[in-house]
């Protein structure tokens, strides 16, 4: 390692607009008729979005004709162009592309294509891959890249020869990743699914359709909560959970509810006479979010948000029963879209039919369901886990291949 350079012996320090060329494109053609029966790729900000990042970016939304190339000055990429955000939101994004096919750039892309005999394209697509390009933006406000200020970038250049050596190593290791992330991602989704096909294995079975049918207001007392507190004052060393609908987003569904973001003190209980609904009640929303259809069991005695129905089950019917069968009841069928808000009224909530066994067998039921419904949750926790490891891969092999270590 060279002291003064903090390289690999044989490395350099060269600013980016040394070793390759550095453009954008043009604004996008705004006539329709520039993209009529198109066969130019015209790539657009968006179409790296929809990938990420890639070393082989060759399909896109639209395609521009030879009217639009006649009249406007469109700017080409020839393949082996590397592409990234250079304006908007979307330079945080840090996605990145390697062209794989000729094509017709917007003005928001910055383009980087390296020259042939100086720097090898992939060695400086992930160069570029590990730059947080937010560093280099002028104005927070506006984000943007100036043509300049990318040139400026520093890259470490070892020979082509060793450029070439790395690229390879590295596009190898990248792709071994790329697969096992794809491998992880459908067995996470295999994982997400079942405890819908359990709950459906139960509900939807020709057992089932043995068992009686009761309208849930018969089973259930149905009831709303109360509105939020406005003054910070009835949140000031607060010791009783106050459920909202963020709570119930960040579980999706959960048999035992305990903890929220806010909690309300004995001042906001007494005077804005809150309603305290007790462990085991079932919630799920009831106006702005039907349509997530997240469900809860409080699994504590907690106040409730108005925009959240509130189930308390009647002594001949199980709880953890009902909940589970509400996670299988798509409220979406009973709800109505009204001052731009869907909505279920408490009316048709009670008219909601639930299949219900003789208590035994919901208790039976519940155990069957707790069980495997568990099990799936933590299958899909250790699946995540090794995801987040498999992501965390590209960052420490490109590090190494920067410090001369692959």
């Amino acid at each position: 390692m060279d002291s003064k350079t903090g390289l690999p012996a044989g490395w350099k320090w060269v600013r980016l607009g040394e070793v390759c060329e550095i453009f954008s494109g043009t604004s996008a053609p705004q006539d329709e008729k520039y993209f009529e029966n198109g066969r130019y790729p015209f790539v657009r900000v968006s179409d790296l979005g929809a990938i990420g990042r890639t070393t082989n970016l060759i399909e896109v939304k639209d395609y521009i004709n030879e009217l639009c190339l006649k009249e406007l000055n469109m700017v080409k990429a020839s393949k082996g162009t590397i592409l990234f955000p250079k304006s908007g939101a979307a330079i945080t994004t840090n996605n990145r592309a390697i062209l794989g096919i000729d094509a017709f750039i917007v003005s928001h892309l910055a383009a980087v294509k390296p020259k042939e005999n100086i720097a090898e394209t992939h060695f400086v697509y992930y160069w570029l891959y590990l730059t947080d390009m937010v560093q280099y933006m002028d104005n927070m406000g506006y984000p943007s890249l100036k043509l300049l200020t990318i040139s400026s970038i520093q890259i470490p250049l070892p020979s082509l020869p060793e450029q070439k050596r790395i690229a390879a190593k590295l596009q190898e290791m990248m792709q071994e990743i790329d697969q096992a992330r794809t491998a992880c991602e459908m067995q996470l989704e295999a994982a997400k699914s079942l405890p819908s096909a359990y709950l459906r294995e139960v509900f939807e079975s020709s057992e089932a359709k043995k068992w009686e049918k009761k309208k849930l207001g018969e089973v259930c007392e149905i009831l709303g909560g109360d509105p939020a507190p406005q003054n910070e004052m009835y949140f000031v060393k607060g010791t009783t959970p106050f459920v909202r609908m963020q709570d119930l987003g960040r579980y999706h569904k959960t048999d035992n509810l305990t903890e929220t973001v806010d909690k309300v003190n004995q001042l906001a209980i007494e005077q804005l006479k809150l309603t305290m609904f007790p462990k085991g009640s079932i919630l799920l929303p009831r106006s702005g979010s039907v349509y997530t259809n997240h469900r809860a069991v409080l699994g504590v005695e907690a106040c409730v948000v108005s925009h959240i129905a509130v189930l308390k089950c009647k002594e001949h019917v199980d709880s953890y029963y009902v909940y589970y069968y509400l996670c299988n009841f798509d409220m979406n069928q009973i709800s109505s879209f009204t001052t731009g808000l869907d909505l279920i009224t408490f009316k048709d909530l009670k008219e909601v039919q639930a299949l219900l066994p003789p208590l035994p067998e919901q208790k039976r039921i519940v155990s069957y369901l707790k069980e495997k419904i568990d099990r799936a949750e933590k299958l899909r926790a250790s699946i995540e886990k090794q995801l987040e490891t498999i992501n965390t891969l590209p960052q420490s092999i490109l590090n190494k291949a920067f410090n001369g270590d692959l």
